[in-house]
């Protein structure tokens, strides 16, 4: 079924999971428990959607690389790296929100409460 103009597509299963497949050949996987992964061929920007909610923001820089760990008030937790060139290298988040723009532009936030 398509969803959206742009035109993405969702495959939805009986046990509440979803299948988000985009244009560019991005696969978005939606597990019945809420976690989600994403692969994307390309991500121009990582960023904080707003900074007030963060806790902690250590930066490492190592072997042409530099590291970001972000963890939020109240849990939530994000890593990425990228290279000197300014290419990712690598990202994780786990217990966080998310928006993902279509230009490939991914915002963090803490996550929002249960309930």
């Amino acid at each position: 079924m398509k969803f959206d103009k742009f035109g993405s597509s969702i495959e939805t299963r009986e046990d509440g999971s979803a299948t988000v497949h985009t244009p560019s050949g991005g696969v978005i996987d939606i597990a019945r428990d809420r976690n989600v992964t994403l692969d994307l061929k390309t991500i121009e920007s990582v960023g904080i959607h707003n900074v007030i909610e963060v806790e902690t923001h250590q930066i490492t820089r190592v072997a042409g690389s530099t590291s970001h760990f972000i963890r939020f008030h109240g849990g939530g937790e994000v890593r990425f790296a990228y290279n000197h060139q300014g290419k990712l290298i690598e990202l994780s988040a786990e217990n966080c929100a998310f928006s993902l723009s279509n230009g490939n532009e991914l915002l963090f936030q803490k996550a929002t409460p249960k309930g």
